[in-house]
């Protein structure tokens, strides 16, 4: 049965079919689409003419050096239940494939088993969101530290998702955050982009207790996290490498030392 799984990289072969008047026609052309992660793929495959031939899927990875049989008529071969191949009267032998990952990108192959075999292809790509917390400056961030009192402000950076509604979650501690919340003073802005989203977290007059994670989240399986730090007035100082108040006497000492030193620099020229 896998004799006619036909390597489309032989030029030998190439066009052939455009050149043959009679037989099986694809009725389709090469094209190729993008798809969600998670979402479900549906190629489709018409052909005039089959006659007796049989019509198979097949899946040409870009990393790898080899065919991947994935259906053969309205049987499926491939092993990976996300895939089906299904018969559209009267002439469509359609592929899906469920809950797409970024392993399932390649090169689908719709082939007809004549001599030489006729093929078409679809090339798919996988889009896989990207959820970052950021600095004022665009940077990625684990971590921010803030001094008691002052107000929160974190911004969430979504791309290469396609949003169709206001689905950024902001998260502290497991509890979602929004304006109905008990504590107050928290303020949630997100504005919807071509390929993603941007939200903006404030929380204001901030305590020890809103310290923790903050979660960024549009999906179970695409989040990112922050660890937020509330410090004192003293331990911020620190934080930004400022000398503490306690350590102020030594410069009045240093200084007393030079005056003496100045003062009695005449008598050891005496001495001399």
């Amino acid at each position: 049965m896998l004799n006619y799984i036909y390597d489309a990289r032989s030029s030998a072969h190439k066009h052939m079919h455009h050149n043959q008047r009679f037989g099986p026609t694809f009725e389709t052309n090469a094209t190729s689409m993008t798809v969600q992660v998670g979402n479900t793929a549906t190629i489709d495959c018409k052909i005039s003419l089959l006659q007796d031939n049989a019509v198979s899927w097949v899946l040409r990875k870009p990393s790898e050096d080899s065919l991947r049989l994935l259906t053969v008529g309205q049987m499926t071969y491939s092993g990976d239940a996300r895939h089906a191949v299904e018969f559209l009267y009267p002439n469509n032998w359609r592929l899906t494939v469920q809950n797409m990952t970024k392993q399932d990108e390649g090169m689908y192959e719709c082939q007809i088993s004549t001599h030489p075999p006729k093929l078409i292809r679809t090339r798919i790509l996988v889009n896989v969101p990207e959820v970052l917390i950021v600095d004022e400056k665009g940077r990625p961030i684990q971590d921010k530290h803030y001094e008691a009192k002052s107000t929160i402000r974190l911004s969430c950076i979504v791309r290469h998702v396609y949003m169709t509604g206001n689905v950024v979650s902001w998260i502290h501690q497991g509890v979602l955050l929004n304006q109905d919340s008990q504590r107050g003073g928290i303020s949630v802005k997100s504005e919807l982009r071509e390929d993603g989203a941007e939200s903006v977290l404030n929380v204001a007059r901030v305590d020890k207790a809103d310290a923790g994670n903050y979660t960024c989240s549009i999906s179970p399986t695409h989040r990112t996290t922050v660890l937020v730090h509330i410090l004192d007035g003293e331990s911020m100082s620190e934080l930004h490498g400022a000398a503490p108040p306690a350590r102020q006497p030594h410069l009045f000492l240093v200084l007393a030392l030079l005056a003496l030193s100045a003062a009695l620099q005449p008598y050891f020229s005496v001495l001399r």
